[in-house]
């Protein structure tokens, strides 16, 4: 049994690391741009769409590195408070806290689908280069979508823990 949940967390570690890779490309779309602005503002003359490359880069960026951090465990937490608390309450406050972020991120990815399929069929473009923003709201939803796939993991592998713990 430990051996699944072992596989379990391995294989979603991977997926997350995967998504996190793809948006760490866009940081170094985002540089090689910024650079190449930088450059070409020297010599008199500007990258057309530069600010919208790196302003609709940042949505991939953030978002599909989002499940990486949580699989790493390394979100950034209020240990200060936490650890004030008896050994025995703190699993209490884990399962709280894992309940809370995935409610949040359910209906985070709600709200980003309904507005990923308004930016689909009012067909909205970014104004210079015209790149459809649905495209980047997908990736959004595609981060929160493995976000959620790693909550439900780390769930799994909390209540697996208190069963040992209890038996």
């Amino acid at each position: 049994m430990d051996n699944f949940f072992l596989k379990l967390e391995k294989g979603v570690g991977g997926l997350s690391y995967l998504f996190s890779t793809l948006g760490s490309l866009f940081l170094v779309v985002m540089m090689l741009v910024l650079v190449a602005e930088v450059c070409l503002r020297a010599m008199g003359t500007g990258l057309l769409g530069s600010y919208e490359i790196v302003q609709l880069s940042m949505v991939p960026l953030v978002f599909l590195s989002l499940a990486n951090v949580q699989a790493q465990k390394k979100n950034v937490s209020m240990s200060l408070l936490y650890d004030l608390f008896p050994e025995k309450i703190q699993p209490v406050f884990d399962f709280l806290n894992y309940l809370c972020m995935l409610t949040l991120t359910v209906f985070m990815v709600s709200a980003a689908g309904v507005q990923a399929y308004y930016e689909y069929s009012i067909q909205n473009f970014s104004a210079v280069l015209y790149l459809p923003k649905y495209i980047f709201m997908c990736l959004e939803l595609f981060g929160f979508v493995v976000l959620i796939i790693v909550l439900i993991v780390d769930l799994i592998l909390w209540g697996a823990n208190m069963v040992k713990k209890i038996v």
